[in-house]
């Protein structure tokens, strides 16, 4: 069956003249122009079945709510101790389900539009049925006791982690990744009554 809703990319842009004159309008002029060529390079290698839009919150009515209600996402401030607000995230929909992708500087560098392009052919492709290969991890993970994550808090340490964390976020870019339980001795997904343990 063809797909009949579009894949939706809403990448979520305060345009320049909305944000305090000198660095930040500097850089959100960069950025928003760096995204506006992303747009237009998807819209053109996916022509069927795909919309992508650059949407400032600010210049329409509701549009800031909406986004806030709907996503979780909210502007982010202009500079330390301004009220100004400025608006860098983007949204990935496939019916019913949806994405938030990272536009968003990392810490320490800026993210590039290929970064931002990568991480949303990624989603798209976790959110459309068949169009990504699943990777099932078994993996044993701690439970702790209340009582034994707060000794470990006193102590200063940390939970113990997710020895898959890494393998998680490297595989999470091509594949869909499920944790996976072997205890029953079944493969995933396969009942032991549903055609013998070979299927």
């Amino acid at each position: 069956a063809e797909r009949t809703d579009p894949v939706r990319v809403e990448l979520f842009v305060s345009e320049p003249l909305r944000v305090p004159e000198g660095e930040v309008r500097e850089y959100m002029a960069k950025k928003r122009k760096a995204l506006e060529e992303l747009a237009d390079e998807l819209a053109k290698k996916y022509q069927k079945g795909f919309q992508v839009k650059l949407i400032d919150p600010e210049a329409e009515p509701g549009m800031a709510d909406r986004v806030r209600a709907e996503y979780g996402i909210a502007p982010l401030r202009a500079q330390p101790g301004s009220q100004a607000r400025i608006w860098l995230d983007a949204v990935v929909r496939a019916g019913k389900k949806g994405e938030r992708i990272a536009v968003r500087d990392q810490p320490d560098r800026e993210r590039s539009t290929s970064e931002v392009r990568e991480s949303i052919e990624a989603a798209v492709r976790r959110l459309l049925p068949g169009a990504m290969k699943t990777i099932g991890i078994a993996s044993s993970k701690p439970k702790l006791s209340p009582e034994e994550m707060m000794q470990l808090l006193k102590a200063g340490m940390e939970q113990p982690g997710d020895e898959y964390g890494q393998l998680r976020s490297a595989l999470r870019a091509a594949y869909k990744i499920v944790d996976v339980d072997l205890s029953s001795g079944a493969p995933p997904g396969l009942s032991s009554s549903e055609n013998g343990p070979l299927g």
